[in-house]
């Protein structure tokens, strides 16, 4: 297995199953800028304010739902059909998330966001009560200042790249700011503007 992060702006995601796991599903995807279309005979309500394409068919009718899709969410509440899924994006060299089922091709993460930064603990299907109870240990141990402090090292490499300064320097002004304790404060109290001009002043003043 090999972990990746996918970027499903405007990318086709059909999900098999309108019911609480499909419902979920949806969102997720609906947030990430993909086409969803969703096909099944009942749509659980919250779909209404979802901009999803809705298409009421049973799985078995609804199979030509998934010719062209980026990737297929089996998420119906019969694992036979949710299999039977499985093999016809087998069929057509679709990726395929099977819910429940250790012999999916694609596994879903327990993700931590923070800002830019994304951590994503995933037992391969084995386990989700342990992905979420390292998650939950995550979460406890990587606040917000992470995500600022992702920022923030946008900002520097962004400023480095206009300097004259070797690979080797920038990567040292890079871990510098990092390991600075009074950037880290600053950020822990929500300040970005502050450990922005903390970075600056200890290591950009010379490289703009």
């Amino acid at each position: 297995m090999v972990p990746l992060m996918i970027d499903f702006e405007d990318k086709l995601v059909v999900i098999y199953g309108g019911g609480s796991v499909g419902l979920r599903k949806a969102r997720t995807f609906c947030k990430a800028g993909a086409r969803v279309k969703v096909v099944s005979k009942t749509f659980s309500r919250g779909f209404d304010s979802l901009p999803a394409r809705r298409v009421m068919a049973s799985s078995s009718e609804g199979l030509r739902a998934m010719d062209g899709a980026f990737l297929v969410v089996a998420a119906t509440d019969d694992p036979a059909e949710n299999s039977r899924i499985a093999r016809s994006c087998r069929k057509r060299s679709i990726m395929c998330n099977s819910v429940d089922d250790p012999a999916s091709e694609v596994y879903f993460s327990s993700n931590v966001q923070r800002g830019p930064l994304v951590i994503g603990i995933s037992t391969r299907g084995e386990s989700p009560a342990l992905s979420k109870a390292v998650r939950l240990r995550i979460e406890k141990v990587i606040g917000p200042e992470w995500g600022r402090m992702a920022v923030l090292q946008a900002h520097v490499r962004a400023r480095l790249k206009g300097s004259k300064l070797s690979q080797p320097s920038r990567r040292n002004v890079i871990y510098r700011v990092l390991r600075d304790k009074q950037i880290w404060k600053a950020l822990e109290e929500g300040d970005l503007k502050k450990a922005r001009k903390l970075a600056s002043e200890r290591y950009l003043g010379d490289s703009t």
